[in-house]
């Protein structure tokens, strides 16, 4: 019999990642505790805490006091305080190539008020016609429909104008034309039924602030 195994010979190799009992919790390493907690709060941010911050954060940019808003054609209207521009471009900014946009909107919670313009050769009332039948808004599955007849306003710059409303059981709004030296404007406001906090003020006064800055050079 040959002589005794020293204890670095009966030792056996210790298997590849095999974790000391001393560094187990439950059979899991607690070395790696730290960095899964890590990605557990990582995972948490994305899911939970960023999407709550962009509902709580609205679009868009707030309109400041004398700010105004333009639109292909030379078409400017001038939204009211505390409202939000969340499309187009402010009078003054930097239009993409081409010009300004045909179509602005500012909003305020949920009513918003859009201005789009397009080259039109006829009428006010023929181009608010033409609006309350091919507006997508009154086509759609909502099933909005003019209520009323048309009615007449006149802007601040002394521009006659006509506009309708519209409405369903859960939609309030309006449409309302314009034509300013050949050019066809025309306004969508939408909004829910029975607002409590009713803006019809900021809307009278931001459709009558509707102009072309032709008006203005002349």
């Amino acid at each position: 019999m040959g002589p005794p195994l020293t204890d670095q010979e009966t030792a056996r190799p210790t298997p590849e990642g095999w974790v000391p009992v001393d560094r187990r919790w439950h059979g899991l390493d607690r070395s790696t505790f730290p960095y899964a907690l890590t990605v557990l709060a990582l995972a948490v941010l994305l899911a939970i805490v960023v999407p709550w911050i962009d509902r709580q954060v609205p679009g868009g940019t707030p309109v400041r006091a004398g700010e105004q808003v333009a639109v292909a054609g030379n078409v400017v209207f001038v939204p009211a305080v505390g409202w939000t521009l969340t499309d187009g471009l402010l009078l003054g900014g930097q239009p993409r190539a081409g010009g300004y946009p045909a179509t602005a909107e500012v909003s305020r919670g949920p009513v918003s008020f859009s201005v789009t313009s397009t080259s039109w050769d006829g009428t006010a009332s023929a181009l608010l016609e033409q609006l309350t039948v091919s507006t997508e808004a009154l086509n759609d599955r909502r099933a909005l429909h003019v209520t009323g007849t048309p009615s007449t306003f006149t802007t601040a710059a002394g521009q006659p104008g006509v506009l309708a409303r519209y409405r369903n059981t859960t939609v309030d709004g309006l449409i309302a034309a314009l034509v300013l030296n050949g050019t066809g404007v025309a306004i969508m406001v939408t909004g829910p039924v029975d607002l409590p906090d009713n803006p019809a003020s900021d809307i009278t006064a931001m459709l009558t602030s509707i102009h072309s800055t032709q008006e203005l050079t002349r």
